[in-house]
């Protein structure tokens, strides 16, 4: 085989291009397959030579990062355990089926409360009637039946003890206190017939699901123990009762 090879030739740093035909014989193909296996030889040391390049780069970036971390580690394991001490609070949005004169009703409200060390909280909630009660009962004036219908509210302070509390649920006993009003309506009329205090203690048991690290889904059963004063139609046995219900609380941590 005969190869035709451009040589150049510099003279006083100059480049001048002088291309000369240079006829190189091969006299066996052996030769010409050992050049090939050179060449070979040469890609395979560049492309070795880049893939350590490579790999040497990426070691020596995790090696950073691994370091980075190792050395954070203490100070993540100090922040961590000191969380335990450290307050933290949450917020929630509620409700409810709450058993009124024989009757479940729907009940909507909010809480909110500072929590201690992962075990006590304490806070402030408010709640109310999404609809009027209507029922029949005296109207106090000719002692004849009508088509009366009660409304209510009541807030207050309470505390919560927490059973469990970890970053996948919460079980915790809130003891609420609250103080409000309670008033009887005509239904023709919408004349206030008779009106009263109302005092609530009520236990509840809230079991919380977290969705996310700021989020959860609660489930809570509780008990309403009402006292009113010089009504009537109504009694605390009638605004006294059971509830269950729903509710989403955003959690700071």
């Amino acid at each position: 085989m005969i190869f035709d090879c451009p040589i150049q030739s510099t003279e006083s740093q100059q480049v001048v291009p002088n291309y000369i035909s240079v006829r190189l014989a091969l006299s066996s193909p052996v030769v010409l397959h050992q050049i090939l296996i050179t060449i070979k030889m040469n890609n395979l040391l560049k492309l070795s030579l880049i893939v350590s390049i490579c790999l040497a780069s990426v070691n020596s970036f995790a090696a950073i990062t691994d370091t980075t971390k190792t050395a954070a580690s203490p100070q993540q394991k100090y922040t961590e355990g000191s969380n335990a001490h450290k307050l933290s609070s949450y917020g929630s949005v509620f409700i409810k089926s709450t058993r009124i004169m024989g009757k479940y009703n729907p009940q909507v409200g909010g809480m909110g409360a500072i929590v201690f060390n992962n075990k006590i909280a304490a806070g402030a909630f408010g709640n109310g009637l999404m609809q009027s009660v209507d029922f029949l009962g005296s109207n106090l004036n000719d002692n004849q039946t009508d088509k009366l219908y009660l409304k209510y509210g009541y807030g207050g302070l309470f505390v919560e003890y927490f059973l469990i509390r970890n970053s996948r649920f919460q079980l915790s006993m809130p003891l609420k206190l609250g103080y409000g009003l309670a008033g009887v309506y005509s239904e023709t009329t919408d004349d206030r017939i008779e009106k009263s205090r109302l005092i609530v203690l009520e236990p509840e048991l809230h079991f919380d699901i977290k969705t996310g690290k700021h989020l959860a889904l609660s489930a809570q059963f509780g008990y309403r123990f009402a006292d009113v004063d010089g009504l009537h139609n109504i009694t605390d046995n009638h605004l006294s009762g059971f509830s269950v219900g729903l509710g989403l609380k955003f959690i700071s941590r």
